[in-house]
């Protein structure tokens, strides 16, 4: 393929340390939005994580439970299987306890590893180093890049995308039997076991490689060379070993892990469910509304005047096709996008695509407008990270403060007390106390005696104590104290800054205890979303 830069060994030195000086204005950009992210709490999930975790660490027991993970879903009853991310946190907490500082470098790692391949694709199409240089640094400054980065849990999309861009980039230089088609096949493997997500791979890989025969041929439809024919095959094999390792594992090869029920959808919904996740990144807008539109704007202008250029055109191309199919496949299990509140991270891979198709694009200008370019995109998207970085912090805050209050609750209830504690579900578009409750108890007690006076449960979820009560759930599934009452005795809510009391009552019915609830939230915590 015909390379988008040349010259003489001088031009080629100086396009060189312009790519670099690109390059290292992007990471130092990086680390300034991220400044503020690397000391944040244990968030939702990432509680019980750590926290188990680091205590089969103490026990030498954390190999165990990880490498089962190879053969077992991620969660009892679930059909969710990754096993390698699983093995990172073994690793993490073997080397780092439960100091999460040190557990996010491993996600920052595989974020920034992710930026560099996307650059690397960019150069393998073909392009400028500069235009490899700005794709870094557009997937890396990406705007809901913290729900990967920052979020321990989010390891499970930081593998998903790294290993699905090295099987694309292996597969780029590969001539479908040689060493690098193996590791294609490999990475693909592995990214298999990262996440669900990964089954778009052979989609990807294959309409890449396919525009790149079309682009060579100089032709948009053309027959795909005998090394695209090669590796789609190869990928396909893999992907049918992969479906009936699930069938063996789940006795099902359905990727619908959250029963949305999109099997029974229409085509016509499921286009509708494409185009309102092709167009979700729109709600993040308000993050930083300055920022945001700085940035769309100057990169939506620079990739319609790149279509209108052969050149770049086929880098454009490839890049918006991939992330149109990362769109589909999402489209098809989730029916409505999550971008405007949480789930950002589902997008990541995604993101791959926008950060190609704009590293492409930058290639057609001169070496004084890309740079100016770069330097008002990156800048913006910098300012446009850092802000959703913020929303980080300031959950993480409220989260320092809630395990201030728990254990003085626990000091303030009676023997005979059992409380249900509510709070937040998340905080703006950052997961808060989500499958934390019991682990969230534990890690900022330390007092397995109050742990039995209490239970944390999310907004979205009080509404389901009505039944729960009405089950004796205390009595029977939560506390092995003798004494324990058959439902909680004390309610209360956190309202952000302190655990509110909201006393106790009893309701005849759903439609009552719903209204109760209701009302008690909005006097006392008004932060709060009661589920129904």
């Amino acid at each position: 393929m015909t390379r988008f830069s040349g010259g003489g060994p001088n031009a080629q030195a100086s396009a060189r340390a312009h790519a670099i000086l690109l390059a290292l204005f992007a990471l130092l950009l990086f680390f300034f939005s991220h400044a503020r992210g690397f000391s944040v709490a244990p968030l939702a999930d990432d509680v019980g994580v750590i926290r188990v975790a680091a205590q089969q660490a103490l026990d030498f027991a954390v190999f165990g439970p990880a490498l089962e993970k190879w053969h077992t879903p991620l969660v009892p009853g679930s059909t969710m299987w990754r096993p390698l991310p699983v093995l990172s946190f073994a690793l993490d907490a073997l080397s780092h306890g439960d100091q999460v500082s040190l557990w996010r470098l491993t996600n920052v790692a595989l974020h920034l590893l992710c930026a560099i391949l996307v650059g690397g694709v960019v150069r393998a199409f073909g392009f400028s180093l500069s235009a490899a240089a700005i794709a870094f640094g557009a997937f890396a400054l990406l705007p809901w890049a913290p729900e990967v980065s920052i979020w321990i849990v989010g390891r499970y999309d930081g593998f998903a995308t790294l290993l699905v861009l090295l099987a694309l980039f292996c597969a780029l230089s590969s001539s479908g039997r040689d060493a690098r088609s193996l590791a294609s096949l490999a990475a693909a493997a592995l990214a298999y076991a990262s996440k669900e997500s990964a089954a778009t791979a052979i989609a990807l890989i294959a309409s890449v490689l396919w525009l790149r025969d079309c682009h060579a041929n100089t032709a948009w439809l053309t027959r795909p060379s005998a090394a695209t024919i090669r590796l789609t095959v190869a990928h396909g094999v893999l992907l049918i070993a992969y479906l009936v390792w699930r069938q063996w594992l789940f006795q099902s090869t359905s990727l619908d892990l959250y029963a949305t029920g999109s099997s029974s959808r229409g085509v016509g919904a499921i286009v509708s469910s494409w185009l309102a996740h092709g167009l979700s990144a729109r709600d993040y807008l308000s993050i930083a509304p300055v920022a945001s539109t700085v940035a769309s704007v100057m990169c939506v202008l620079l990739l319609l005047w790149a279509l209108s250029r052969r050149a770049q055109r086929f880098g454009v191309s490839a890049g918006l096709i991939f992330a149109a199919i990362v769109a589909a496949a999402l489209a098809v299990v989730f029916p409505s996008p999550n971008i405007g509140s949480d789930g950002a991270r589902i997008y990541h891979l995604m993101a791959v695509g926008f950060a190609i198709a704009i590293g492409a694009a930058a290639a057609a200008q001169s070496a004084r407008l890309q740079f100016a370019f770069a330097i008002g995109v990156l800048l913006a998207l910098a300012f446009w990270q850092r802000a959703a970085v913020e929303e980080w912090r300031i959950a993480s805050n409220e989260m320092h403060r809630l395990q201030n209050e728990i254990p003085r609750l626990g000091n303030s209830l009676l023997a005979k007390d059992y409380a249900l504690v509510v709070a937040p579900d998340r905080i703006g578009r950052v997961p808060f106390a989500r499958n934390a409750n019991g682990a969230l108890l534990l890690a900022y007690s330390g007092d397995r005696e109050r742990v039995s006076q209490m239970i944390i449960s999310t907004d979205l979820g009080a509404w389901e104590w009505w039944k729960l009560s009405a089950d004796g759930v205390v009595r029977k599934h939560l506390t092995k104290r003798e004494d324990a009452p058959a439902a909680p005795t004390q309610f209360f809510c956190f309202n952000g800054s302190s655990l509110q009391a909201l006393g106790f009552w009893q309701s005849a019915t759903q439609a009552d205890w719903n209204e109760r609830w209701r009302d008690a939230l909005h006097r006392a915590c008004p932060n709060l979303n009661y589920g129904r």
